[in-house]
């Protein structure tokens, strides 16, 4: 891979209603980014977010020209099964059945806004830049970890039935969690679901409305105190409207100003 400070990996910067979307282009920008993760995943700026992952990793900044940035998302590109299997995810996941399969994948974390973004104006320059790297990339397949707050699977019961009943992966395909805490939801599947399901999270929203799909086991991640389910997307299985959208946002042209 070259620099993971190398603009040109994502293409030119895109702008959208006074918000740009590029990439970090030095160390100095990722620092910021690193600090505006700490104050989001860690509740202080000056706590250490930083890990072995960012260096082999390129990092999305969405902010207003000039300003201190309002929004990252780590993008991990992995070309083969050793890539893959000395990820984020991997530390979490036994990532085996992932990585027998064809094609590359893209590693999508640490996605985070500050309180006062524009939820979604910054959301849909995100969704442009997963859409562009995926493109841009060739990868056959997104993946990541998506966080659940509180470590406690019990308090996310509801939501996981939900996912049991709806959006299980193919059993041969669905990694095992990893760790102390980690447990398995799939016999959730069986129960009777809740009168009103809860809604899911934006980001899970999305990636399932891409024909996604999660594991049936959660890992613990105890330095966040966070519930973590393996989240999978096949590019090539994606409903044709919603390959149209990712297409259409991955070609959004610089200095853009639409909706």
């Amino acid at each position: 891979m070259s620099s993971v400070f190398d603009p040109l990996a994502l293409g030119p910067p895109v702008e959208r209603g006074g918000f740009e979307m590029r990439l970090a282009r030095n160390r100095s920008e990722l620092q910021q980014l690193q600090r505006l993760r700490a104050r989001s995943f860690r509740g202080d700026e000056s706590a250490n977010d930083a890990d072995r992952h960012d260096a082999r990793s390129r990092h999305l900044w969405i902010a207003r020209p000039g300003e201190p940035p309002l929004a990252t998302l780590r993008l991990s590109h992995h070309l083969d099964a050793q890539s893959l299997l000395a990820g984020y995810s991997a530390g979490f996941f036994d990532l085996e059945p992932i990585a027998r399969l064809q094609g590359t994948a893209l590693e999508l974390g640490r996605l985070c806004l500050r309180p006062q973004a524009p939820t979604a104006e910054v959301m849909r320059l995100i969704w442009t830049g997963i859409a562009r790297m995926t493109i841009r990339s060739g990868a056959q397949r997104l993946i990541g970890c998506t966080s659940l707050d509180g470590a406690d699977p019990a308090r996310h019961r509801a939501l996981l039935a939900q996912l049991a009943v709806r959006h299980l992966g193919p059993p041969d395909q669905r990694p095992a969690a990893r760790g102390p805490g980690a447990s398995g939801f799939g016999h959730l599947a069986t129960q009777k679901p809740a009168p009103a399901p809860p809604r899911l999270p934006p980001i899970l929203r999305f990636y399932m409305s891409l024909g996604g799909w999660v594991s049936d086991q959660l890992a613990i991640d105890t330095d966040l105190n966070t519930c973590l389910l393996f989240t999978c997307v096949e590019v090539a299985a994606m409903p044709a409207s919603r390959r149209q959208l990712l297409r259409a946002l991955a070609t959004e042209k610089a200095g853009s100003a639409g909706a």
